[in-house]
């Protein structure tokens, strides 16, 4: 099964996610966990960046055995090929780790070393990360 995931590790990679969304829109809602040699937890001053972030980083993933990071936004519109290929490259720097990001219950692109993933509800296969992009938005969507 491999070795446990360490605080330290489920953090530094939600960190550096955080650092690549930024330029894209607001992060959160917590920022960066601080992480420093000896800690036993995250730590004091781990702090709120965004109550209302575009870019929603969930921080309580962790678990002994998936290194694994999700990423909930706000409107279809933020997820861009930009976007995806920031992911992607701080998934090709950590190729143990994998991030998905999406709209709930709308959209979804799993990016891991092995593969990119992409899920829409209503679209018929698509055949590149653009295509997905670019598909119709449902009424739905359009209203998030």
């Amino acid at each position: 099964m491999g070795e446990a995931v360490s605080w330290q590790a489920f953090f530094g990679f939600r960190n550096q996610l955080l650092s690549r969304l930024r330029p894209f829109g607001t992060v959160g809602p917590m920022g960066e966990a601080p992480i420093y040699r000896g800690a036993q937890t995250r730590g004091d001053g781990w702090t709120v960046e965004s109550e209302d972030p575009f870019y929603f980083i969930n921080d309580d993933q962790l678990n002994e055995v998936e290194r694994y990071q999700h990423v909930e936004v706000r409107s279809s519109e933020l997820l861009s090929l930009a976007v995806l290929q920031a992911l992607w490259e701080c998934v090709r720097l950590n190729p143990d780790w994998g991030v998905s990001i999406g709209v709930p219950s709308k959209r979804y692109v799993y990016l891991h070393r092995s593969g990119v993933w992409c899920l829409a509800l209503g679209l018929p296969p698509l055949q590149s990360l653009e295509e997905y992009l670019a598909a119709p938005r449902t009424e739905s969507e359009a209203a998030v």
